[in-house]
C-alpha cells in the first residue's frame, strides 16, 4: 500500500497561514498549497488546507495518506480518531467523498520556527 504524504504546517508571519507540501509515494513533490484567511481560526485554516491537499491526492489517484503536522489539535483529532468535533466531522466527510483516508499521522516540531502549535 503506497501512501501519499501531506506535510501540513501552520506558519505565523504577518498573518497565520497553512502550507501543505504534497508528495507522491515515490517522494516526488506533487503540489504546494498555501492557504490563509483572516476570518478563520487556526483549526479552520488547518482543516481547510487539509481538505484542499486531500483533494489533490484524490486527483492523482491516491487513496492512503500519511499526515505530518505541527498543529497539535489536528494531530490529536486524527491520531485518536476523535471525530466528535464539528470541523473534524466535516473534514472526514470530505475525505470520504474524495475516496481518501488518513492512515497514519505524525506530530512534528518545526525546526525553522521551533513552533508546535
Amino acid at each position: 500500500m503506497s501512501k501519499y504524504v501531506i506535510d501540513l504546517r501552520l506558519v505565523k508571519d504577518k498573518e497565520l497561514h497553512a502550507v501543505a507540501l504534497i508528495e507522491a509515494p515515490n517522494g516526488e513533490e506533487i503540489d504546494v498549497i498555501d492557504f490563509s484567511s483572516p476570518y478563520m481560526t487556526k483549526s479552520g485554516v488547518a482543516h481547510s488546507t487539509l481538505d484542499k491537499a486531500a483533494k489533490v491526492v484524490a486527483e492523482h489517484g491516491g487513496k492512503h495518506i500519511h499526515l505530518r503536522t505541527n498543529f497539535l489539535p489536528l494531530h490529536r483529532d486524527f491520531a485518536r480518531r476523535r471525530n466528535n468535533f464539528p470541523l473534524t466531522r466535516v473534514t472526514l466527510g470530505r475525505l470520504k467523498e474524495y475516496g481518501v483516508k488518513i492512515d497514519s499521522i505524525e506530530l512534528i516540531n518545526d525546526e525553522e520556527t521551533g513552533l508546535t502549535l
